[in-house]
């Protein structure tokens, strides 16, 4: 059965879809201007910003298409399982975690600090500044 989810945005900073792929995307320009549109796949700490910056691993899929007044944009699915940096690594999900640490009193090990990054991957979406839009995201996962 497929995953339909709908999701508005009014502004330039990112909003995430949450997903990991898509079988079609359709994003409708509802506002009064043509709409400058923006598909990101990258780090989800990057909700709420205006652009993808060096702070965060990123990239756009599309970056400004125009979308005129009562028009819809169609893409063909996508999922992300093949991208990789130049590094050959994947984009995943990852976590960091430093737990542990020697007590030089009594030689054991002991719990001395504790530190964990969560790195979540995800499609986000964002527009030009007074544009919206609705988008539709159909899945299959």
């Amino acid at each position: 059965m497929a995953n339909i989810q709908v999701v508005s945005i009014d502004s330039t900073s990112f909003v995430t879809l949450n997903n990991k792929g898509f079988d079609k995307m359709m994003i409708t320009n509802t506002g009064s201007s043509d709409l400058d549109f923006n598909l990101v796949f990258g780090d989800t700490r990057l909700i709420g910003e205006t652009s993808t910056g060096s702070t965060y691993e990123a990239f756009y899929f599309l970056k400004g298409v125009e979308v005129p007044v009562g028009a819809t944009l169609e893409i063909d699915g996508y999922s992300p399982s093949s991208i990789t940096k130049t590094n050959g690594t994947k984009l995943i999900k990852s976590t960091t975690r430093v737990a542990a640490g020697m007590d030089k009193r009594d030689f054991r090990l002991s719990k001395l600090t504790e530190t964990t990054t969560v790195v979540d991957y995800s499609f986000l979406v964002s527009c030009s500044a007074s544009d919206s839009a609705d988008i539709v995201v159909v899945s299959n996962n």
